[in-house]
């Protein structure tokens, strides 16, 4: 096998392409991720079959060599491409075509330098006249590396069928997976040692002519894709030829930034997070503080009950000598407490040095789990120990270390954000003693926490602390009258509330239950004062033909904000998913179809869907309607490819006496997880059990409220919660069954205890 040439572009006179499989090309079906469609409708058969075009260039452009089409490159400024060294051969006249997603139209600019790297397949091209709009480049980030397991987006002009030697008309998308963001290259030069991404397709593979192609995470530039090798796809990672880039072109990298208002992060540990060994006494913190500052969060607040050393912010929850047993004693107060959106976690030196090392790692796993059940909105990033100077706790801390990733893996799986902070840049080099940081090991760990920090907010996963407004205290509901006048509805037409918008209110939502289309009201704020709270969306959904024992509803099934549409089927219980990506508007498409995403059990009621762990992603439930028990699915993901996307929790409810209508599922507190609700069906009063993550293992997970509301159901109206005001928490709605007009109750934290 030919090993000294790399994958390359098209041309009658020349082929580059390694003799290797030639696979699918960025065409692949992306029947899970880009199939979109006028939801639910079916897709054509031409999507599916020929995959789907790009929405847009993602920076893409045509890399020509003597007037031919041969390669594609990312635009990173008006006047600079990226891409791949190998695309171009000395004595070629190389040209870029530049704001089309259809090949061969667009403007073609002449290269006026060429610049290549000289250990890596990258090369930079300098073109002669600037683009404008300067909008239509893409971003770059020669930073950090995206994780392992990460989806990465491909987007080229590549063959679309196996063997073939057409490229693409039409840019086109796959969606890949990362399956190692270290890898060593494949060939001589492509690289330098560890400075690949190594990926395989989730929807579609790389073909001929997507060398120099952009791989895409999250938005944003991060390899240059440089040869595939029997479904494994390589790609030079920016961050291995860091800073070379801006040296050439002065073009800086973008900077993750944390976009949210409150940053509320809590360092939980032993001596080193409180900071002993360093010169000011506050260890990693306030070097870590002055990077973030800069990162973006509108305030940025360290919190705990201990404070130490030389900061303007010297709150911590770090305890001198405690073991992980200790600290875990000191979190469950202190987490509950301060309802941190981000715990950097460092335990188990003391354990490793003088405690039951066996038992450490353990201990960690069930202080991770203490942590996020406490505060399940949060980002906790578990940190490997640094180095100690004595052998034999170095040997212990080597051992533990590398059970780390897999402790942080497995809850991670259940969609816990939950993440390793790789602290292998500190070494005993850095060390103040045997144990602790000195100034400059503080400030590489300040470092990697910035690095996953970043990566976490990259992910969504640093949310706001707290829901302003939000109290759990008991108080009241405030009547708000009717906010909705009705929209009259036929013997078809049922009501709905689901989040279309992603803005956290609730929208009104009329569902034609025989052919699935829904229209859309869009939540202003509900009507009041005779002044009208809803903007009309009209049709937002042209529906799919349903059967008899089909039925609809909405939730967030990928947890990003925004309601999906669902058909369940009260047979067997299976799901299909439509997942929103804005809604029908003006005669495009606004769902993508994802197909079944749950296979289905054996029950006597339909699936309900709420989020009980609190991820923001809805869980599958199935509910007993005589015994009012739960049994629950997790959503890790949903069904997809053949595998699975559920964790079976099992019963989390054991049902209550007498049942009454429900159980209904909705977060009348300010944890965002749904809570147990049971109305009575004479006076329609609530009673409420608030969810503490359900029963488990024999032990309950659910706190008796009592009773939240006396009852106001008129006759002829049908009880619903929902959150009108956007507040976190469901209010009580009694909906008009004969022409769907809304009265509403604002909880205010419910009748008093």
């Amino acid at each position: 096998m030919d090993r000294t040439i790399f994958a390359g572009g098209y041309g009658v006179r020349r082929i580059r392409m390694l003799s290797r499989r030639l696979v699918q090309g960025l065409a692949a079906a992306l029947v899970a991720t880009s199939a979109v469609v006028a939801a639910p409708s079916v897709p054509s058969a031409l999507a599916i079959v020929g995959g789907e075009p790009a929405l847009t260039t993602f920076g893409q452009v045509e890399v020509l060599t003597d007037g031919e089409f041969n390669c594609s490159g990312s635009l990173i400024a008006e006047n600079w491409v990226l891409t791949a060294k190998h695309c171009v051969q000395p004595g070629e006249t190389v040209t870029v075509r530049i704001g089309s997603r259809m090949r061969g139209n667009g403007a073609v600019s002449d290269v006026l330098r060429q610049v290549e790297h000289p250990d890596a397949d990258v090369l930079l091209l300098e073109i002669r006249e600037p683009v404008q709009p300067f909008n239509r480049a893409i971003q770059y980030d020669d930073t950090r590396r995206p994780g392992n397991n990460e989806r990465l987006d491909v987007h080229g002009w590549g063959a679309t069928q196996d063997g073939s030697t057409e490229p693409s008309p039409v840019l086109r998308s796959a969606q890949i997976r990362l399956e190692d963001n270290h890898a060593e290259p494949e060939i001589p030069g492509e690289g330098v040692p560890g400075g690949m991404l190594r990926s395989t397709g989730i929807n579609g593979h790389t073909g001929r002519a997507d060398s120099g192609a952009g791989v895409i995470y999250n938005g944003v530039l991060v390899a240059v894709h440089s040869n595939e090798d029997e479904g494994d796809m390589f790609a030079v990672a920016l961050e291995s030829i860091r800073g070379w880039i801006q040296q050439n072109t002065r073009i800086p990298p973008v900077r993750t930034r944390i976009a949210v208002d409150d940053l509320l992060n809590m360092p939980l540990g032993d001596s080193i997070t409180y900071g002993i060994g360093s010169s000011s006494g506050a260890g990693y913190r306030d070097e870590l503080r002055r990077r973030l500052v800069a990162d973006g969060p509108h305030s940025l607040d360290f919190v705990g009950s201990q404070q130490s050393g030389q900061s303007p912010d010297r709150d911590h929850e770090g305890y001198p000598g405690a073991m992980i047993k200790d600290i875990a004693r000191r979190a469950d107060t202190a987490v509950p407490l301060y309802h941190p959106n981000v715990v950097l976690l460092h335990a188990g030196t003391n354990d490793l040095e003088r405690g039951d090392a066996a038992a450490a790692p353990a201990a960690l796993g069930s202080l991770i789990d203490q942590v996020v059940e406490d505060a399940p909105n949060a980002a906790v990033l578990v940190s490997e120990l640094v180095p100690s100077k004595d052998g034999a706790v170095q040997s212990r801390i080597e051992a533990f270390n590398k059970q780390i990733p897999g402790l942080v893996a497995q809850r991670a799986r259940t969609g816990k954000h939950v993440a390793v902070v790789d602290m292998s840049d500190v070494t005993t080099d850095d060390l103040a003693d045997n144990l602790h940081p000195n100034d400059r090991g503080y400030a590489k760990m300040a470092d990697a926490f910035e690095d996953a920090l970043l990566t976490a907010a990259a992910k969504d996963w640093i949310v706001d602390a707290g829901t302003p407004g939000c109290t759990d205290a008991p108080g009241r509901w405030l009547p708000r009258g009717k906010i909705a006048s009705g929209v009259g509805l036929s013997k078809a037409d049922s009501v709905h509330f689901a989040d279309i918008d992603g803005d956290g209110r609730d929208d009104y939502l009329v569902v034609d239950d025989d052919s699935g289309a829904v229209r859309a009201w869009i939540n202003a704020g509900g009507d009041q004062d005779g002044k009208p709270g809803w903007i009309e969306r009209g049709q937002i959904a042209s529906g799919v033909k349903l059967d008899a024992q089909e039925g609809i509803d909405f939730a967030d099934i990928d947890g990003d904000g925004r309601d999906d549409y669902l058909v369940y089927n009260t047979v067997t219980g299976a799901v299909k998913a439509w997942i929103n990506v804005g809604g029908d508007r003006d005669g495009k498409p606004g769902w993508i179809e994802r197909g079944q995403i749950a296979s289905g059990v054996e029950s006597t009621a339909r699936p309900v869907f709420a989020d009980i762990d609190g991820d923001k992603r809805a869980d599958y439930l199935m509910a007993n309607p005589r015994t009012g028990t739960v049994r629950a699915w997790i959503n890790a993901g949903g069904d997809r490819d053949g595998k699975p996307g559920w964790i079976e929790r099992g019963q989390i409810a054991s049902g209550v006496t007498p049942m009454g209508m429900g159980p209904y599922f909705a977060n009348v507190d300010c944890d965002i997880r749904a809570d147990y609700l049971i109305a009575d069906p004479q006076t329609s009063a609530v009673k409420a059990w608030l969810n503490r993550g359900g029963d488990r293992d024999g032990k309950p997970g659910w706190i008796e409220r009592g009773q939240i509301a006396s009852g106001v159901l008129p006759d002829g109206h049908t009880l619903a919660f929902a959150d009108i005001d956007g507040d976190g928490r469901d209010d009580y709605l009694a909906v008009n069954v004969e022409d769907g007009s809304v009265q509403a109750w604002i909880n205010k934290g419910g009748d008093p205890a």
